[in-house]
């Protein structure tokens, strides 16, 4: 268990969003769970990998997984450059930096 919640706890993770249309969401939450959806169509054995990855970055670092400098490297480092950067220009994403 966490000893304290991450800074911007609770956050908006259950948007409705087209599933995985190419139309990019304001909410950059709702973009990492469509990033978490292309891993789940592309490579489905990699998905447990991601979550433990975007898990600890969260939820152990404390670090905010909504933004690109974050979102990107934790997402390269669990799946590899290449498969990181496939995933998230299929979603559309721009994730919003400082937000």
């Amino acid at each position: 268990m966490a000893e304290k919640y991450p800074e911007g706890f609770p956050t908006t993770t259950a948007k409705v969003c087209p599933f995985l249309v190419k139309t990019v969401s304001s909410d950059p939450w709702s973009q990492v769970q469509r990033a978490l959806c292309a891993v789940t169509l592309l490579c489905p054995d990699r998905l447990s990998d991601a979550l433990a990855a975007l898990y600890d970055a969260f939820w152990v670092q404390g670090k905010a997984i909504h933004t690109s400098d974050v979102f990107q490297p934790v997402l390269e480092r669990a799946l590899g450059a290449d498969l990181a950067r496939e995933i998230t220009q299929l979603v559309g994403t721009t994730f919003l930096p400082g937000l």
